[in-house]
């Protein structure tokens, strides 16, 4: 029985080594499924990357033959004062190029807003007051979240701030109501006051900043911000969909800096990943 038992187990170990190796129909259907993949990036990226690492250990030439020469041409590159210099050069031009790029767009996001809402130098009244008061709770808002959400749930970030808006709102309504302040419960009975506010809680409240909580901290706050401005570009077009208002040449104009601003975040971006 000892005997068996030890003939039995390397058998049994050479099984599982084997098993370990075979693949699945699945698997097998998986990889089919990648080959017409993997050809052009083996001839366009795999191959081109590995001669590259081969060319840079020898001292290739076109008409005499190649001589391997190891890490000599790392330590002359390094060595070479001038390298340096060309580093540092590339790093600040680099730089430079995505934050004026930002800048740009920015401001380009700014004048269209300005254009598309007609608002004018001349007046600034509570109206332009309270919205230039809002855009810079949002912008703060904006950076605290992709602050915030790296080390916390964004679902229970979006759950702890519709508590917060629910109460404080409350509290607000109760207090600035005309005297006396009542909630009118009877209007509740109605069906439709219920299908109204069932839309208004899942679609522009917890669908979107659910969305928002989860999506937005995968990108930088200027790129976020670009993104937002362009709600009342889809807005306009909405209202010119629905019933027929259309943007005058001003505010057309206003809508395509805002789309040139998202352009240039989008490359601003592009260009830092690279």
């Amino acid at each position: 029985m000892i005997g068996q038992n030890a003939i039995e187990r390397p058998r049994q170990a050479a099984a599982r080594r084997r098993s370990r190796w075979q693949l699945t129909r699945q698997e097998k259907a998986a990889i089919l499924f990648i080959l017409p993949l993997m050809i052009p990036m083996t001839i366009y990226w795999i191959i081109p990357s590995l001669a590259s690492l081969y060319y840079s250990l020898t001292n290739y030439s076109v008409v005499l033959p190649t001589k391997w020469v190891g890490l000599e041409n790392f330590r002359s590159i390094f060595s070479n004062p001038g390298f340096y210099s060309i580093l540092r050069n590339s790093l600040v031009i680099a730089t430079a190029k995505i934050v004026t790029m930002q800048i740009a767009a920015v401001a380009l996001a700014l004048l269209g807003v300005f254009l598309l809402t007609g608002a004018s130098l001349t007046t600034l009244g509570l109206g332009e007051s309270l919205g230039l008061a809002c855009a810079i709770v949002f912008a703060i808002h904006l950076v605290l979240l992709n602050r915030l959400t790296r080390d916390d749930s964004p679902w229970r970030m979006a759950a702890g701030q519709f508590v917060w808006v629910a109460l404080s709102m409350g509290l607000l309504a109760l207090l600035t109501a005309p005297p006396p302040a009542q909630i009118q419960f009877a209007g509740f009975a109605r069906l439709e006051i219920w299908g109204n506010l069932l839309l208004l809680v899942l679609v522009p409240t917890v669908f979107s900043f659910g969305v928002m909580f989860l999506y937005q901290p995968q990108v930088d706050p200027t790129r976020a911000a670009m993104i937002y401005l362009l709600e009342p570009v889809f807005a306009s077009l909405i209202a010119w969909a629905l019933v027929g208002r259309g943007l005058d040449t001003t505010g057309l104009a206003g809508a395509g800096l805002i789309l040139v601003a998202n352009g240039l975040a989008e490359l601003r971006s592009a260009g830092s990943k690279q």
